[in-house]
């Protein structure tokens, strides 16, 4: 069905909740891409960039690629320098990645190639499986003022990807790292945020894809520096003990969670959760006299005619 073609329905109401995800076998997959694991593990959608080398943490909730942290490892023409960065990311049941890449410390490190308990960790690694697991990289500023250590997490059951970064000052200046994370979601994306929660958020309504990232703090918020459909925006952490200089040998940690959503209903359903909110679901149905009407998006708002979010409907309508 074309763009056009789509038709958009405006109901008013004040929740939703997020949809049932298909069941996987338990635990969580660390696996290197290479020809033997390529088939299984490599995800799909639109924007799937990962070649082999890469790295892929997948779990019965979702499937996320991170780079391998080689010189000159660029997604696409116009994506580069992904080394160490999220490139890929979906659901696992209902796959279609739009993600074009996530950049922890706005790709402003020199990271090398990741390790995790169990020491350094190369192509030919095996796979691994278990409750919880990690996938670190450690590298250097260009002006060789800091050093970073970038840690992916992903447990059993879980649907968001745990982010962790460590900057250290090991100049003897008081240090700025300027905006921390960049984006690029491209093409159709749509960019909000609720700092109410600590949510930025980006919906494509086109390809049905939504990206949320989540403060792990709830006081802390994050400011986009660009949000205008086809912007490619810098994502600023704002919060207590997370802004302002690093002191000379003083170390910076931030911790936020990456995850994709059919949606965006969902992607704020999911941030609520976090919370520690009570959900309620909504069932809703859209029909016209020929029946169902698949792919209607569906926009809730308040009482009020405050924008909620938008959701799209199956072939049920």
């Amino acid at each position: 069905m074309s763009r056009r073609k789509n038709q958009f329905w405006k109901v008013f109401c004040v929740a939703a909740a997020i949809g049932s995800m298909a069941g996987f076998a338990q635990g969580a997959d660390l696996i290197p891409l290479n020809e033997t694991t390529w088939d299984a593990a490599a995800p799909q959608g639109k924007e799937v960039d990962c070649i082999y080398g890469d790295w892929v943490l997948r779990n019965n909730r979702i499937v996320v690629v991170i780079a391998n942290a080689t010189k000159g490892r660029n997604a696409n023409m116009t994506v580069r320098n992904v080394g160490g960065s999220v490139i890929d990311l979906t659901l696992r049941d209902e796959q279609s990645d739009q993600l074009s890449a996530y950049y922890p410390l706005n790709a402003n490190y020199d990271l090398t190639t990741p390790g995790n308990e169990g020491g350094e960790l190369t192509a030919k690694s095996k796979p691994a499986s278990g409750p919880n697991l990690s996938l670190t990289f450690r590298g250097k500023a260009e002006d060789e003022k800091s050093t970073a250590e970038v840690t992916y997490t992903l447990a059993d059951d879980e649907p968001r990807l745990k982010i962790v970064t460590r900057v250290t000052n090991t100049s003897d200046q008081p240090l700025d790292i300027g905006a921390l994370d960049s984006i690029r979601a491209d093409g159709e994306f749509e960019f909000s945020q609720v700092d109410g929660l600590g949510l930025f958020l980006a919906y494509d309504p086109y390809w049905r894809q939504a990206y949320g990232v989540l403060t792990a703090d709830p006081a802390a918020k994050i400011v986009g520096s660009a949000m205008k459909r086809g912007d490619k925006p810098d994502l600023r952490i704002e919060g207590k003990g997370l802004q302002g200089a690093i002191a000379p040998g003083g170390v910076r940690e931030v911790v936020r969670y990456l995850y994709p959503a059919a949606n965006s209903l969902d992607a704020l359903s999911s941030a609520r959760e976090l919370r520690g909110e009570k959900l309620k679901q909504i069932d809703l149905k859209v029909v016209d006299p020929a029946g169902p009407i698949e792919r209607a998006d569906v926009l809730v708002t308040t009482a009020k005619g405050e924008k909620v979010g938008h959701g799209q409907t199956n072939a049920q309508g």
